[in-house]
């Protein structure tokens, strides 16, 4: 649970970074070169193959439950997202600070928002945040995606 905090405190760090130029967006892979990622993800494994392109994976070194991913197309980044799967209430927790953190700051990208989806418009790129329960099995994703 230590190490899941210290992901936690880290995603949200590195989520609140923001690039002050087109409305003060936040800091995404999305655009970089694979190379790029895989210098600061030195654990990025080939996944397989989507519609937008190759998966890469990065999970959690210690065998937990979160797990960045990345959508490579031509060697460029089109979709990052962190997947958390849990039956603790960890990815619950997740979604709702994530939610906080986002509608609190860019409310003016807000395009849908439900009680269990938000999803955000950027200039490059739009933003989804999404919990689902399948039998006590909560899933949370926070999915950058290139527009």
């Amino acid at each position: 649970m230590v190490q899941k905090l210290i992901v936690y405190l880290l995603i949200i760090f590195l989520g609140s970074i923001n690039v002050y130029a087109q409305h003060d967006e936040p800091v995404s892979n999305v655009g970089r070169t694979l190379n790029e990622v895989k210098q600061e993800f030195p654990n990025l494994l080939f996944f397989g193959n989507d519609k937008d392109g190759e998966e890469y994976i990065s999970k959690d070194l210690d065998g937990g439950d979160v797990s960045f991913h990345f959508v490579s197309k031509n060697g460029i980044i089109v979709k990052e997202f962190l997947k958390s799967q849990d039956k603790d209430g960890f990815s619950v927790m997740m979604f709702n600070q994530f939610c906080n953190t986002f509608i609190g700051k860019y409310k003016w990208a807000l395009q849908n928002n439900t009680a269990t989806h938000k999803h955000f418009v950027f200039t490059r790129y739009t933003l989804d945040i999404s919990l689902t329960e399948e039998n006590g099995m909560d899933t949370m994703l926070f999915m950058y995606k290139r527009r």
